[in-house]
């Protein structure tokens, strides 16, 4: 347990130190300032459009991904129809009898 605590503490320390160095960037200071200007009811917009965007990411990339996959999938079988491959469909039919049922197993 103690190798466990000491694995999540350098990470801890890993993230608060990138943190640091983000909020000392010039870029992000500027960023800050612009913020700190504008009026509450705009930096509550800019807060919510944050976090809305910063939950979504996640969603649209894994989306991408499966699409990806999906097209992938799609042109495998196309090409693997297209040059006779396909076994399954020269399958036959499969059947298990038992008493009077007669079950079909493609």
């Amino acid at each position: 347990m103690d190798k466990t605590k000491n694995f999540f503490i350098k990470i801890d320390e890993f993230i608060f130190h990138k943190i640091d160095l983000l909020k000392n960037d010039s870029s992000f200071q500027k960023i800050n300032e612009y913020l700190s200007g504008i009026e509450e009811d705009q930096q509550k917009i800019m807060a919510q459009a944050l976090t809305f965007s910063l939950i979504l990411l996640p969603f649209l990339f894994v989306a991408l991904l499966w699409w990806g996959n999906h097209k992938t999938k799609k042109e495998y079988r196309n090409q693997k129809s297209d040059s006779g491959t396909d076994r399954c469909s020269e399958r036959k039919p499969r059947y298990f009898k038992h008493g009077q049922f007669k079950l079909r197993f493609s």
